[in-house]
């Protein structure tokens, strides 16, 4: 009894409730879209509605991104045709709030042709992962670039932060980079085909199945790779999305 008290005290206090701060919205106007899905019956339309400007959880646990006194986020706005690309591309706006009255202090405009991530640095500035990588300040002025291209890969993706903020995930296929988040300087990690899950500063931690020949029963794996190359840490019959920490 003396060892359950603290447990049983922890779970009959109670929580505290949230409080909001502010209040505001829609920030930027909606654009009517189309549905569709395909099944056995064919095609079936829905809509119009106004677009989600998310897409996801995923887009939105990577919409935000707080700065220093400052909330930035991104929302897509519409579509706009790029000269010299097939497809349009994807506007989106990114606007700076006030965190303590969430008043709209800064806004710009950004093109993508997928979707656009904002994630926080450690030094309260803002990258932005698009069409390329740049970092800002949190009034949405340039402070830094990084170019897939420029090291000499045909594509690249960032699409992660180390949870302390100082290291960007950026999968060059097949390989992946380290990327600092202050100077966007990049460092190769592996030269092996790797999809991440979860990045910190010095390694990368993986699911794939890549281990399914040497152990043939098991239907989960975990796998790390830092410096010293890839570990395979965990295999079995359960598992779920791996995330790493800094510790």
């Amino acid at each position: 009894m003396v060892l359950l008290g603290p447990a049983v005290i922890g779970f009959a206090q109670k929580l505290p409730s949230p409080t909001s701060m502010w209040s505001v919205g829609p920030l930027t106007k909606g654009e009517p879209v189309m549905g569709v899905a395909f099944g056995a019956k064919g095609a079936t339309f829905s809509g119009p509605r106004v677009d989600s400007q998310t897409g996801s959880i995923f887009s939105a646990s990577r919409s935000i991104a707080f700065a220093g006194d400052r909330i930035v986020l991104a929302s897509k706005i519409g579509m706009r045709k790029v000269e010299g690309a097939q497809i349009p591309a994807t506007v989106y706006q990114i606007l700076s709030l006030d965190a303590q009255t969430g008043k709209v202090k800064d806004s710009r405009e950004i093109l993508a042709f997928a979707s656009l991530q904002l994630f926080a640095t450690n030094d309260a500035h803002v990258i932005v992962s698009g069409r390329s990588v740049m970092r800002l300040t949190p009034d949405l002025k340039d402070a830094g670039s990084f170019d897939y291209q420029d090291r000499g890969h045909k594509s690249g993706n960032v699409e992660n932060i180390s949870p302390d903020g100082s290291t960007l995930g950026n999968a060059t296929s097949p390989g992946f980079e380290l990327i600092d988040s202050h100077t966007l300087s990049a460092k190769t990690l592996t030269e092996q085909p790797i999809v991440i899950t979860s990045v910190s500063s010095k390694a990368v931690v993986s699911d794939s199945p890549w281990w399914i020949k040497d152990y043939p029963e098991a239907k989960s794996f975990v796998t790390l790779t830092d410096e010293k190359g890839q570990h395979l840490i965990f295999h079995g019959d359960c598992g779920g999305q791996t995330r790493v920490s800094e510790r």
